[in-house]
């Protein structure tokens, strides 16, 4: 850039041809992450809820059972998905229907609407939240740990309350009902270990 070139290619200045707006270039950026995100700042509630509701249609689990008897299955949903992913109403209609006819076997069908689907982020702040969480509780350390625990403490690190208002003594109680030991019991078995070794004699010189 400094040579006035880019891979061979000379750059000249050009005064008909105006420069991008910077600042609206990184609004009009924004502005479409946001609306690619679902966000609920460019959707009220119950639009963001209608669209998840929405997606499930695409998954033959969701299906109801007599769902061949069913002359308007799905049109409402298949309508609103479309409009929001930008297909062909009326033909990713039929695509569906031949979808829901094959037992959704021939995914090939609904391709172009799978694919814009597929394409939305997933990975939100509180996505990255709960990965931050499960950093700071899965160390090096303690890599031994189960799924389970690990679940439990990323959700109380997420959404539990902040330390000072953090009712300890239920959950020690409760801890405790369970076999185990308190730190200041007295009565509780001391843990002997002997170490033997032919090598310790040059400890106490290290």
């Amino acid at each position: 850039m400094k040579e006035h070139g880019f891979k061979g290619v000379a750059l000249r200045q050009v005064s008909r041809v105006k420069g991008i707006n910077r600042v609206q270039f990184l609004q009009s950026l924004i502005d479409a992450i946001d609306r690619r995100m679902f966000t609920l700042g460019n959707a009220s509630l119950h639009d963001y809820a209608q669209v998840i509701s929405d997606l499930n249609i695409l998954d033959p689990s969701a299906w109801p059972t007599d769902i061949s008897e069913s002359v308007t299955f799905s049109d409402k949903n298949i309508k609103r998905l479309a409009s929001v992913f930008r297909v062909s109403d009326g033909e990713i209609h039929q695509k569906f229907r031949e979808y829901v006819a094959s037992g959704a076997k021939q995914s090939s069908a609904i391709a172009p609407l799978l694919k814009n689907v597929s394409l939305v982020p997933t990975n939100t702040a509180e996505c990255e939240r709960g990965f931050h969480a499960t950093n700071l509780t899965l160390t090096a350390l303690r890599s031994s740990l189960q799924v389970s625990i690990v679940a439990n403490c990323r959700f109380v690190s997420c959404a539990g309350p902040p330390l000072p208002l953090f009712n300890t003594p239920d959950y020690a109680k409760a801890w405790m009902r369970r076999g185990r030991h308190a730190a200041t019991e007295t009565q509780a078995l001391v843990c002997i270990v002997e170490i033997k070794s032919d090598i310790s004699p040059i400890w106490k010189y290290l």
